[in-house]
C-alpha cells in the first residue's frame, strides 16, 4: 500500500529507542524512522538491517521545505545521531 501511494516517509514512535530503516524495490525507496526515546525508560535495540538504531533518549526533528525534507535524530543535548535529506519524487 506504500508503495503504491508513492510514500517516501513513514514515522513511527513509542519503540523506546531511536531507528532509521531504508527500504528498496526497483526504484522505489521507503525512509522509516522510528522517534521513541523521549520517555521515562528507553530498551536496547539490535541494528539487524537497520542503517541506525540505538537504546537511548532523543528527539527527530525535521525541516520542510517545498523542495526537500530534511530530518535528523537528535540526542538529548542537541547532537545529531542520525540524518538525511529526502528529495521529492
Amino acid at each position: 500500500m506504500l508503495r503504491r501511494q508513492g510514500v517516501q516517509l513513514y514515522l513511527c514512535g513509542h519503540e523506546y529507542d531511536l531507528q532509521f530503516h531504508r527500504y528498496r524495490d526497483g526504484d522505489y525507496e521507503l525512509h522509516l524512522i522510528v522517534a521513541g526515546g523521549g520517555g521515562k525508560d528507553v530498551r536496547s535495540v539490535e541494528k539487524n538491517r537497520a542503517e541506525y538504531a540505538e537504546g537511548r533518549h532523543g528527539f527527530l526533528e525535521l525541516l520542510v521545505e517545498p523542495a526537500r525534507l530534511t530530518w535528523a535524530l537528535r540526542g538529548t543535548r542537541g547532537e545529531v545521531l542520525h540524518d538525511q535529506r529526502l528529495e521529492p519524487r
